[in-house]
């Protein structure tokens, strides 16, 4: 999973309108994967509007993708932005498409197979609630109390 997760936080959406949203990484390269979250869209700008939507379900993998249905696959040692797409859904097919894309640069991350400083390797068992299957299993219990600053579980824009 991508840890911190994504948290948006969206204002001003016409309520009577119906919203997709929807992220993306951005590479170098040509390359782009994308990832529609399931749960919360399409959904009225009313609803959409009313609190944060998180993207905590977004996984990534840095394999092909082969039998990781539901992840985006990412290419080790590649620089990658996620960016998040909002789509206002129309019921005509042939009118103009409504949709605004929003990239935050302090995002960018560099995606990474594996650690090779034992540093990283116990910084990421310690904060990245999706890596306790690493901990030995008598810290598991007790790991949540050390991460009280990361309690969001995500950042937020707003």
């Amino acid at each position: 999973c991508l840890f911190p997760s994504i948290m948006v936080t969206l204002h001003g959406l016409d309520p009577e309108k119906t919203y997709t949203l929807m992220v993306d990484m951005e590479s170098s390269s040509d390359q782009r994967y994308a990832y529609t979250q399931e749960r919360g869209t399409p959904a009225l700008g009313a609803e959409l509007n009313k609190k944060p939507i998180s993207f905590k379900l977004l996984k990534i993998c840095t394999t092909n993708g082969i039998g990781n249905k539901g992840m985006i696959p990412l290419t080790p040692m590649h620089k990658y932005r996620p960016r998040i797409h909002l789509i206002q859904n129309t019921e005509e097919l042939k009118s103009k498409l409504c949709s605004w894309t929003y990239c935050f640069p302090e995002t960018e991350f560099i995606a990474v197979g594996h650690y090779h400083s034992k540093m990283m390797k116990k910084m990421k068992i310690e904060y990245n609630p999706y890596a306790k299957g690493a901990l030995p299993h008598s810290r598991r219990q007790n790991n949540t109390s050390q991460r009280s600053d990361l309690d969001n579980d995500a950042y937020q824009w707003q």
